[in-house]
């Protein structure tokens, strides 16, 4: 018995933990899909028809960033951007068509690559603009969605699988457990009253507070003449176990 317990106790333990990861992973990606633009993935955010291929440019010197800006910075940046950096290419900002509704707006601006973080640090610093790292890839963001419905899936299919196996378990150890409690039962009841050719057996399932009554009513019928004492709970006879003029076990039924 103890040996099966603790083969359920593995198989579960580790069916439960391949699930808790995938389970995290899908978390971590459904997050990402999250928040606000300062934080959440942009791929899920700038793909068509948002954006079209030939907004962004990447070369051996030019490249193209994204930025963030409040509400409160747009009338700055569209007027003023070309001058923060020397090597912004002039006239390439462009705000892109994001409902989000958090306050803030994404622009691109083409500059030459060796600025970038130049460019990056004095937004940061002077204009409260965020300039987020991101490298358009048209093909990202159907592989994001492929993952995550395949993760979806077989987290689905794994809880399914998990709850049958503890369906089954259950009914398992829970047949080995009533087998225990009635081999208890024929024990005590052998050790007490010795072998007898005809034992009455019946389980009886009280309704909820009404124990002491059960017990009360079955001590009067069993009892010895004049004994009545000697029975009752063990608060009832002061001693550490409970003691009736039969075997009794208590099954705890879920």
């Amino acid at each position: 018995m103890h040996h099966r317990v603790m083969l359920i106790e593995a198989d579960l333990r580790s069916k439960t933990q391949a699930f808790q990861d995938k389970k995290n992973t899908l978390n971590q990606i459904i997050k990402k899909e999250g928040g606000n633009l300062l934080t959440r993935d942009l791929t899920d955010v700038l793909k068509k028809p948002v954006v079209d291929d030939s907004d962004f440019v990447y070369s051996d010197f030019l490249t193209t960033a994204v930025a963030v800006v409040p509400k409160s910075s747009v009338e700055n940046w569209e007027n003023n951007y070309e001058e923060w950096n020397d090597y912004i290419v002039p006239g390439t900002s462009k705000r892109f068509q994001v409902d989000l509704k958090d306050g803030y707006f994404l622009y691109r601006v083409i500059l030459f690559k060796n600025s970038l973080e130049e460019f990056s640090n004095y937004c940061k610093a002077h204009q409260k603009i965020t300039i987020r790292e991101f490298n358009y890839d048209p093909q990202e963001s159907l592989r994001n969605e492929s993952k995550k419905n395949i993760l979806k899936t077989e987290t689905d299919q794994m809880t399914k699988s998990i709850l049958d196996l503890c369906k089954k378990y259950f009914s398992d150890l829970y047949s080995a457990y009533i087998h225990l409690k009635v081999l208890r039962l024929l024990i005590d009841s052998v050790l007490r009253f010795g072998v007898k050719e005809k034992i009455f057996t019946c389980c009886v399932r009280p309704n909820d507070g009404k124990d002491r009554k059960i017990h009360a009513a079955l001590t009067k019928i069993f009892a010895e003449p004049g004994n009545m004492q000697m029975y009752g709970t063990k608060e009832e006879i002061d001693d550490t176990e409970d003691f009736f003029p039969y075997a009794c076990v208590h099954i705890s039924i879920p």
